[in-house]
This record gives structure tokens, C-alpha cells and sequence, in this order.
């Protein structure tokens, strides 16, 4: 049970915070989840204050009793701004609005009788439909009916075609202390952290590993990932994401070295290797690999992540005997890219190796330019930037920029440590570029923009003090900075703290995840894997240890 004390310390600070309603007098929200199962929420209104508290806590205190709930999580809201719309008004409001992104409360009757935060709808699947899979958002009234019958012990009814809609402000309480919710912009409803520090980013980073290594399970494969709000596992799967995660369990290791996460990653990398990569000889028997998946094809993509995790792998665990397996597997990437063009195949059929799509993703080409360099860098071996400085000019006659890629912004990172070329500066400019002009106003601040931006920002770096150097003079560094340090908050919006992952059916189950918000709060191993990636390297920029830059650098071989 919520200790008295506890409740006092949360009763201070909203009493100093809490104003009425207009009409209503103060509407409170009491919620209380024990992370196995979803919030339980009541709710009191009063003409004062200290009346709708003590009728909170005496439902809070009830509804504990009946759920034989401890209270490990609190959340007190209260509604601060509140209007009446029709049914017309609210069903055109939401169908502007795109899936998963209203951020009011909804009550249907003109009381407040039976008021629904806007966190209970959305975790509920409250305003979409599922099915159909419409892109705005929508009332669904099947699931309306079936957490209201849960919620209030009947279902809602509308009264006079009258809606209120409604915002709220918050606190928090769990064994760390009190935490202040935002009342408004895309962090609604969650702590107000402040921009992230070195700090921060440490701690998110680690509960996002953790969380990863709790979906390998004892055969190395993961669980791809969840549907939260009805606790739905994703039924299918995808090697690229497999491996690609697993490069960003070694950064993550990199940062807070961990047994469990290392025991991890060694099941999802010896899963992959052995049950996924094929091994085969050319006409000069010569052998190369190959990453099947699905049993029948083979990614460029594939491939790629893999060289880039077992690179990883040799480097933070100074293991050089894996880079034997990521040779084989460079060329397999060196049979999918025409050695006149520096193009690539995108997937060919297994096990002919006849070409099945010539392109599929276009994400696929920066993969595996990036990994060829990052191959170089581990090896010293010429081949293979040859290979990435082929697909370079490839890139640069395609107008490649034209994707906003965080892959090509990974690659002219890379590559402009060994190679300060004009060419490639300008790529890597240009795909920054239109990305600025299209993506940053963007209401789904995805991970990969963050990785975009921080690899570029390390071209940047490199730029300034190379003969290239006034390519950048058009490059406005604190704009850049600025748009750069949007991207790092932003990203926060989508991490499931237990203040938002307690409404969802198991909130255990995915705290310390991504989601993806415009895809009904998917949870799925990819989103957390770019989140990762990017979240690291945007600490070591903000705290001044990122990589210094380093003209035409020399690889550095591992053993």
C-alpha cells in the first residue's frame, strides 16, 4: 500500500500545482500499476481541493485493496484546460490527427463522470483501428467498451452528442522520488529530464540493453518484438535486424561492460553463424559467405550489419579470430556489387545465387559501404576500401542524397577518416541538407535522424581540418548544432518509462524499451537498436570524447 508519507510528500506538490477546471472545480487522477499488469486508475472531482483528494485516495485506497496492489508506481494527474466539442467536432479532429498522436482526454458525458486520460486511451488502442490500419486516428468503439466495462463496470454512453476534451498536468512517484510530468509538446505526460546529459543518456542506454538481452532467448534467437497494448508478440522476423541489434548490444557493452548482456550477445552472434551463414567457394576456390534469410534469400543488408557486428565484436572484445568469418562474408558483398559501377545487388535467391531484386531498400547500399570501411579499418587490407570508394561514386551519380540515409551519413563519416575527399564531404553535406529541409519539423522523430545527425556531425569535425575545409563555409555549424541537439531530446519522447508503460497490459514487459508511436506504440528489437546507437553517439558529442579528427588516418589492424 502507498505509505501515508508518500502520499503527503505527492499531496504538497500538486497542491501547489493543481488549478480548477473551469465549470468543474478540480478533477484529479489517481494511478497505481505494479508493473505486472496495467494501471489502475480513479478519478474524484470536487469544488475543493482538499475533498477531491480525500476522494481520490480513498478510491486509490479500495482499488488497491481489491487488486492487492503495493503501489511501486503512482501517477497523479489533474485537468488543467478543458473544452466541449460535439461529436462532429471530435470526429474531425481526429481524423486530422495521424495515428497514435492525440494528446488530449476524452469524457462522453457532460459531468465528468467518466473522464479518460489521454494515456488510458492510447494505450487501450482506444483511438485506432487496428484492423484496417487507418493512418489517423479514430474512436474505436469495441475497445472502447471493453476497458470501460473495465474501468468503470459498465460501458460508456454518450449523452447529448457532447464530448469534453481535455489537458492534463502530472506528477510521478516511484522508488527514485517525485517526478514532474510536461503539461505540453511531444514529452507529454512524461518526466521533464531537461536536455540530456552524459548522465542520463548512460542510464537509458543501459536499461535499453538490458532489455534486448531479456528477448535473446536460450537458442540466440530473439523475440522480434511487441504490440504492447494488448501485450502481442510480432510473429515475424528479420536477420538484418537481428544482426544489426547485436551491433548495438556491443556498443552498449562498450559503455557499461555487463555478464548478462555479454552472455546476449554471444547466443544471438553464435545463433546467426551458425544456423544462418552459408559458407561456399568460388571458381578459384576462394571461399565467401553468405547471411540466408528466410530460408531462401540473401540481403546485401544482410551481409553488411554482420561485418559491421563482428568488427565491433573483434574491436571492444579484442577478438581478431572473427574477422576471419567477416572476410567471407565482404565477399559475398563483393559478388552483389558490379566492380565497374559500385553498384549493388540487393538480394539474390539461395542457394543458385541468382539475382532476385535488384533493389529492394536503398538503406542496403550505405550498410554495406560502411561496412567495407569499417572491414578496412579492422584489417589494413586495401580490397575492401577499394570496394566502399566504387559504391562511393556510385552514390555521388545517383544523387543518393536525395534519401536523407543515416546509413551514407555513417559512411561518409567513416570514410573521411582515410579518404578526405571533395566528393565525399559534399555527399555527406547534401544528404545532411535534405534531411534539415524535410525530416526536422517531422511530428515522428525517428531514431535514425539522431544517427544521422551525429555521424555528421563527426564529418563536420574531419571537414574543418582538411584541404576540403571550405566546402563547409555554406554550413551553418550552429544551426546544425541546434537541429542536432533536437534530434537527442526528442528521442526521449519515445522511451517507455514507467510512467507511460504502466497503462500498457504488461508494463514489465517493455520498460526501458523504444516505441514507435505512429505504429500503435510498436516495440520492436530494431527500434531499440537505432535508439542505442544513436543515444551513444550523441553523449560522446555533447560530452566531448567523440573520436578526434585525423587526416588520412591509417586502419588499425586488430589480431
Amino acid at each position: 500500500m502507498v505509505s501515508p508519507q508518500r502520499l503527503e510528500q505527492a499531496r504538497a506538490l500538486v497542491a501547489g500545482l493543481c488549478r480548477p477546471a473551469a465549470g468543474f472545480g478540480f478533477c484529479l487522477f489517481f494511478s497505481v500499476s505494479d508493473g505486472g499488469q496495467r494501471a489502475r486508475v480513479v478519478h474524484a472531482v470536487a469544488a475543493d481541493f482538499d475533498d477531491a483528494w480525500r476522494l481520490a485516495s480513498d478510491a486509490l485506497h479500495l482499488e488497491m485493496t481489491r487488486h492487492a496492489l503495493a503501489g511501486r508506481w503512482l501517477r497523479i494527474d489533474w485537468i488543467d484546460r478543458l473544452e466541449a466539442v460535439s461529436d462532429a467536432q471530435l470526429n474531425e479532429r481526429l481524423a486530422g490527427t495521424p495515428r497514435g498522436r492525440f494528446r488530449q482526454g476524452l469524457c462522453f458525458d457532460a459531468k465528468l463522470q467518466r473522464p479518460l486520460l489521454e494515456q488510458e486511451l492510447n494505450a487501450n488502442a482506444i483511438l485506432q483501428d487496428g484492423l484496417s490500419r487507418t493512418s489517423h486516428a479514430l474512436l474505436n468503439t469495441e475497445n472502447l467498451a471493453v476497458y470501460a466495462a473495465d474501468r468503470f463496470g459498465s460501458e460508456i454512453e454518450s449523452t447529448a452528442g457532447t464530448v469534453l476534451v481535455f489537458g492534463t498536468h502530472g506528477i510521478f512517484s516511484d522508488e527514485t522520488g517525485l517526478h514532474r510530468l510536461a503539461s505540453n509538446g511531444p514529452g507529454l505526460g512524461l518526466r521533464d529530464v531537461g536536455h540530456p546529459t552524459p548522465a542520463l543518456i548512460e542510464t537509458l542506454v543501459g536499461q535499453a540493453a538490458g532489455f534486448l538481452a531479456r528477448q535473446v532467448d536460450a537458442d540466440g534467437r530473439f523475440v522480434y518484438g511487441y504490440y504492447p497494448c494488448f501485450d502481442r508478440p510480432i510473429p515475424t522476423y528479420n536477420m538484418v535486424r537481428h544482426v544489426g541489434t547485436i551491433y548495438a548490444m556491443i556498443e552498449a557493452w562498450r559503455e557499461a561492460p555487463d555478464p548478462g548482456l555479454k552472455a546476449a550477445i554471444d547466443r544471438a552472434l553464435k545463433f546467426v553463424i551458425r544456423d544462418r551463414v552459408a559458407v561456399m567457394e568460388d571458381s578459384a576456390g576462394e571461399e565467401f559467405a553468405m547471411l540466408v534469410d528466410g530460408g531462401r534469400e540473401v540481403k546485401l543488408g544482410g551481409n553488411a550489419v554482420l561485418v559491421l557486428a563482428l568488427t565491433e565484436y573483434a574491436r571492444v572484445f579484442d577478438a581478431g579470430y572473427v574477422l576471419t568469418m567477416a572476410r567471407r562474408l565482404a565477399r559475398g558483398i563483393e559478388r552483389m556489387q558490379d566492380a565497374a559501377t559500385g553498384r549493388f545487388v540487393h538480394v539474390l535467391e539461395f542457394p543458385d545465387l541468382s539475382i532476385k531484386e535488384e533493389n529492394r531498400i536503398v538503406y542496403y547500399d550505405g550498410e554495406a559501404a560502411f561496412a567495407l570501411v569499417r572491414l578496412y579499418g579492422a584489417t589494413g587490407e586495401e580490397r575492401w576500401l577499394a570496394m566502399a570508394e566504387r559504391a562511393a561514386a556510385h552514390f555521388t551519380a545517383a544523387e543518393y542524397w536525395r534519401f536523407r540515409d543515416h546509413w551514407i551519413a555513417y559512411f561518409t563519416g567513416e570514410i573521411s577518416l582515410y579518404r578526405q575527399r571533395d566528393e565525399y564531404f559534399l555527399l555527406g553535406i547534401r544528404n545532411f541538407e535534405a534531411f534539415l529541409e524535410r525530416d526536422l519539423a517531422s511530428r515522428t522523430m525517428r531514431p535514425t535522424f539522431l544517427e544521422l545527425m551525429a555521424a555528421a556531425d563527426g564529418m563536420l569535425d574531419r571537414l574543418e581540418g582538411s584541404a576540403s575545409a571550405h566546402l563547409g563555409e555554406a554550413v551553418d555549424r550552429a544551426a546544425f548544432r541546434r537541429a542536432l541537439n533536437v534530434c537527442g531530446a526528442r528521442l526521449l519522447d519515445s522511451y517507455f518509462w514507467p510512467e507511460i508503460a504502466m497503462y500498457f497490459r504488461k508494463p514489465d514487459r517493455i520498460l526501458g524499451s523504444f516505441f514507435a508511436r505512429d505504429d500503435s506504440f510498436r516495440v520492436r528489437i530494431d527500434d531499440v537498436q537505432h535508439s542505442i546507437s544513436g543515444l551513444i553517439a550523441y553523449s560522446r558529442i555533447i560530452s566531448g570524447s567523440a573520436p578526434a579528427a585525423s587526416p588520412d588516418r591509417a586502419p588499425t589492424p586488430s589480431r
